[in-house]
């Protein structure tokens, strides 16, 4: 065999080590320049994603504190307005004994009830109240509308009615017919009897100070015995560290019912309306002619957190007018 049929050694092993030291383009790998280009894109790629949901959730967390907010006012508009509405109200509505020389000289300004005498009739003669706490306005509302039952006798302290009550022992009602209206606490309830003494003078929920008012007959006019219904609006701290909007409803011998209506409530505002004004004024401009009042304007502060957590509080002060259906023709 002869030397020329197989290659040296030496010249195998350059052609291999020439192989093995140059690989071809398609396996060459990053550089670390280009390396570090795209981390850094990739990390703007992922930040402004983060920015974008970041911005989307806060929107999102706005709106809903938004639409809390309005559909706190909208609940706490709707009960407080009930109320409104009911003030100085009874079941005894008219007619209205014209023939006084009050109803004669003002008759849009005559009571539900000629309430006879001078005497004090207290927070009950006025239907509604204003006042103020550490935390704004307050309103005291008084009416009875609900719950009446029919007298058919009324014979010194006792009244027999049609039907069986559902009073109880210390309960402040009211007997009235369209003209005449006494205050009374129930001394005692057996049946369809109802034997009472009447309320003490100048006292909460008011007095009847007048001796020598006569007694109702129902067989001249439909007599009716109701509760007395007394609510009182204000807002108050919560045990949450925040404030609420709070009915309180007078039990009188019960106690009072205070609930919790709507939370976030910064303030409550109110102003009201006399006869013949244009502007409404606040509690200490109305002074004594609470009975002439026709319509109260209630304003409430309102605020809610974004997304559930306490700072940056989103606030909105929103405005319903009410008329007093029982002032109004």
């Amino acid at each position: 065999m002869s030397a020329g049929a197989f290659p040296s050694l030496p010249r195998m092993w350059a052609r291999r080590r020439r192989t093995i030291a140059m690989p071809p383009a398609s396996m060459a790998g990053l550089s670390l320049i280009e390396l570090m280009i795209a981390v850094v894109l990739g990390l703007l790629v992922v930040l402004a994603a983060i920015g974008l949901f970041t911005s989307n959730r806060a929107v999102y967390d706005s709106t809903e504190a938004l639409s809390r907010i309005q559909e706190n006012a909208r609940a706490g508009f709707e009960l407080m307005a009930r109320d409104l509405r009911a003030a100085d109200g009874t079941v005894c509505r008219t007619p209205v004994d014209t023939s006084t020389a009050a109803a004669a000289a003002s008759p849009e300004k005559m009571p539900l009830i000629r309430w006879a005498g001078t005497g004090g009739l207290g927070l009950w003669g006025d239907g509604l109240r204003g006042g103020s706490n550490g935390f704004g306005d307050v309103i005291e509302l008084r009416s009875a509308t609900a719950g009446a039952v029919p007298i058919v006798t009324h014979i010194f302290n006792e009244l027999r009615l049609a039907d069986s009550p559902r009073f109880k022992k210390a309960d402040e009602l009211l007997a009235c017919d369209s003209n005449i209206g006494y205050l009374l606490t129930a001394t005692g309830v057996k049946g369809n009897t109802v034997s009472y003494m009447e309320a003490p003078c100048n006292a909460s929920p008011g007095g009847n100070c007048d001796a020598t008012q006569p007694l109702l007959d129902p067989a001249r006019r439909p007599a009716f015995l109701a509760p007395v219904a007394a609510i009182r609006w204000e807002v108050g701290a919560n045990a949450r560290g925040g404030r609420s909007l709070y009915r309180v409803a007078s039990g009188f011998g019960s106690g009072d019912d205070r609930a919790e209506v709507i939370d976030g409530v910064r303030t409550l505002t109110l102003s009201y309306l006399l006869p013949g004004k244009t502007q409404y004024v606040s509690a200490a401009q109305v002074g004594t002619e609470w009975k002439a009042v026709r319509a109260v304007r209630v304003a409430l502060e309102l605020e809610a957190s974004p997304g559930g957590g306490a700072g940056n509080e989103i606030g909105r002060r929103i405005v319903h007018i009410v008329s007093l259906r029982n002032r109004n023709p």
